[in-house]
């Protein structure tokens, strides 16, 4: 992976498991938080728990819950719970926005990836793909040397009308189903793209089914691409390995879950660290590295040596001794 990274040619695919490194809540924070604004707004009228309690899938769930504010509520409530926060975001962001990726594909609705580059001096742009005319665009200058990188907001942006953003059951009808031009521009990502998944859970189905109808149709000629996961340590690998290799074209990189504190992914930005040491990227300025949200561990620079060392190791697991890592 490391030397398809140094080509500067591959794409990120960022998911929550990143966004919550910049203080923002995972999908089921979300969804409580959700719930409590319909209580607040609606007090005994609606039983939010019980639409929580009856709805296992989220997408449904936050549709529910939504129908039961007025669309300016709705709306405010998205503004609130993705717009900027006001936290310091780990380093791993920091990271992220180094690292020699031609664009970054993003599931999350908030700017974190952006204001991470604007830290950094690094130029970006923005892409929703709730906007038809904005993937055009993107289409017709995304192997330009000349276009900057963009971060494609995949599933829209918190600003987004909030019918058309991919939160509810409704708004991923309308990408994955009602939007001809956005199935076509997945399934061009994921057949003739090298991306590599950061804090992506391989859990979003219609996201998963765009990717394994590209890989049956480009087979064994197609791209491998590559994601960072978790796994537990006495958990056997091989499976989750064979099936993100068959189904998707994926190859995992996988860390450690840690057993024990209140950081179990922290072996996650501590991976990332190591394979930016091992690309010689330069250290952010300390004035620029902002601290992360309580109780979210930043790995300092004293440990980028045993950072380095943890991504050597885990990246062997890959092709042990073989010079495609």
């Amino acid at each position: 992976m490391l030397a398809i990274l140094r080509t500067g040619q591959p794409y990120a695919m960022t998911g929550s498991g990143v966004s919550v490194w910049a203080g923002y809540r995972t999908w089921k924070q979300v969804i409580d938080r959700l719930a409590a604004a319909v209580t607040e707004r609606r007090g005994g009228e609606v039983n939010a728990e019980l639409i929580v309690r009856n709805h296992q899938d989220l997408l449904f769930c936050a549709q529910a819950l939504g129908r039961e504010l007025s669309p300016e509520q709705f709306a405010e409530f998205i503004r609130q719970e993705f717009g900027p926060n006001g936290k310091r975001p780990h380093d791993l962001l920091y990271r992220v926005a180094q690292m020699p990726f031609r664009h970054v594909l993003t599931l999350n609705f908030e700017h974190s990836i952006e204001e991470a580059h604007a830290a950094v001096a690094l130029r970006c742009g923005t892409v929703s793909c709730c906007n038809r005319a904005a993937i055009s665009r993107f289409l017709a200058s995304i192997d330009s040397p000349d276009y900057p990188r963009q971060i494609v907001h995949l599933h829209g942006i918190y600003t987004d009308p909030t019918e058309t953003i991919a939160l509810t059951e409704n708004g991923y009808r309308q990408l994955y189903r009602d939007n001809r031009l956005f199935q076509h521009f997945l399934w061009l990502l994921a057949a003739t793209k090298r991306i590599v998944f950061l804090g992506f859970g391989f859990e979003d189905t219609d996201f998963l089914n765009a990717m394994r109808d590209a890989a049956r149709d480009v087979h064994e000629n197609g791209n491998r691409h590559f994601a960072v996961l978790p796994v537990r340590l006495a958990e056997d690998d091989g499976p989750i390995r064979q099936r993100l290799n068959e189904r998707y074209l994926v190859e995992p990189i996988f860390y450690e879950l840690a057993e024990e504190g209140d950081h179990p992914y922290a072996g996650f930005p501590e991976l990332v660290n190591g394979i930016a040491h091992e690309l010689a990227l330069p250290v952010p300025p300390a004035a620029e590295i902002a601290e992360p949200a309580a109780a979210e561990p930043i790995a300092e620079p004293g440990d980028l040596q045993r950072a380095a060392q943890l991504a050597e190791q885990l990246l062997g697991r890959i092709d042990p001794g073989g010079d495609n890592v």
